[in-house]
């Protein structure tokens, strides 16, 4: 999925919002989840974190491809971005391999 976030010609900024309101949907059914212990919705909350990480893990990828001309700020924040995208992906990968993989015998 990152390589097509490199490779691509295409400016994927239009993500930008899309991702950014999915990002608040993932908080706030997280917070719910907190009170309502559904494992449907964990699931569904890792699954869709998942998902999401890996469209801004793309996503921040395409503009490290585009960023011609970048100032050092610039290109550390960036790198900072990519390591959260991917820090977070993994994240909530171990929650769904946890919550598949659980066993209640």
């Amino acid at each position: 999925a990152g390589s097509y976030g490199v490779s691509t010609k295409r400016d994927l900024s239009g993500l930008g919002p899309i991702l950014t309101i999915g990002l608040f949907a993932i908080i706030i059914a997280s917070i719910v989840g907190i009170f309502i212990q559904l494992p449907l919705l964990q699931l569904v909350i890792a699954a869709g974190g998942a998902l999401l990480f890996t469209g801004f893990l793309v996503f921040d990828l395409n503009r490290v491809a585009n960023a011609q001309g970048a100032t050092q700020g610039q290109t550390i924040m960036l790198a900072v971005s990519v390591y959260l995208d991917i820090f977070n992906l993994f994240l909530f990968l171990l929650q769904l391999f946890g919550i598949l993989g659980s066993r209640d015998d």
